[in-house]
């Protein structure tokens, strides 16, 4: 597990970075390639996609957001990069109430404000930041298929080859080989009992999972599984047509401030995939091995 954290800017299951993000890492040595406040300010400044929202309300309402990098002042420098989310917020139905000492009270209706909160990492610098992520991520994907049990159904053969899945406790029917079954309903429990179980197991490491790990997706958006005899995964898109992919997507999900309005938000979100393999393809049910199964009684 630590050789793994301490590799994670090396070698990661992320996107790479532009040219643009690694040239300016070499002038901040204390950033991570994934997480940075380059990458995040010049997200901002093109104003692409939902970007865009944010940065005409900052213009409209004429605000100054500093978007740079002071050099000559190393704490302002530090602060600048440890920024990781621009937080809009309409700030409305705010009222006072003045009470003189004769006459009725005077209730006044403050006038709409918007506001830009900076999010700043707790930790150091971003590449401890992203380290810890990395870390949640790992923890939760040994949770999910089952690398910390003494007892595994899978062959010495297929290590890594194959993850094995425990069918969650929420769903109570028994798997029929060869029946469909919900993948939303089913992997949805999967994610949450994971997370139940790794948040109480990882207090002691002084981490908090849902601080880092906030949704998943799953790549090819299965529409439903069936099981074989053994309990190997045969996932099916709407169409009934058979997925040879298996890529289970961690997102590290959005911060949020709850103002009198809605958020407009400004941050780079992270994705980690685990359980990533897509051989063993088939394309018809039957008695053969998938990538992914379930642990049958």
């Amino acid at each position: 597990m630590e050789s793994a954290v301490n590799q994670a800017e090396e070698f990661s299951r992320l996107a790479k970075p532009s040219q643009n993000v690694l040239n300016y890492l070499e002038t901040d040595q204390e950033s991570s390639q994934h997480l940075n406040s380059f990458m995040l300010y010049n997200n901002y400044l093109t104003g692409l996609g939902p970007n865009g929202t944010l940065k005409l309300k900052v213009s409209y309402n004429k605000i100054n957001l500093d978007t740079g990098f002071d050099y000559s002042d190393p704490e302002k420098l530090s602060h600048q990069r440890r920024t990781i989310g621009f937080i809009g917020t309409n700030v409305k139905n705010i009222k006072a109430t003045y009470k003189p000492i004769v006459g009725d009270p005077i209730e006044l209706e403050l006038p709409e404000q918007f506001i830009v909160n900076r999010q700043l990492t707790t930790f150091s610098n971003t590449k401890d930041l992203f380290k810890e992520f990395i870390r949640a991520n790992l923890l939760f994907e040994k949770e999910m298929f089952g690398f910390n049990k003494e007892e595994i159904d899978i062959a010495p053969e297929d290590y890594g080859n194959i993850f094995e899945l425990t069918k969650p406790k929420g769903f109570e029917e028994d798997f029929i080989p060869g029946n469909k079954y919900n993948f939303n309903e089913v992997f949805n429990l999967i994610f949450e009992e994971t997370m139940e179980k790794v948040s109480k197991e990882s207090e002691k490491d002084m981490i908090i999972i849902r601080d880092y790990i906030k949704g998943y997706f799953f790549f090819s958006r299965p529409d439903y599984f069936k099981v074989n005899d053994e309990g190997y995964l045969f996932l099916y898109d709407k169409w009934d047509k058979l997925l040879n992919e298996g890529r289970f997507v961690l997102s590290s999900g959005t911060p949020s401030v709850k103002g009198g309005g809605p958020d407009v938000s400004h941050y780079e979100s992270l994705y980690f995939q685990i359980g990533q393999l897509d051989h063993m393809k088939h394309y018809d049910f039957g008695d053969v091995k998938k990538f992914w199964k379930f642990k049958m009684d």
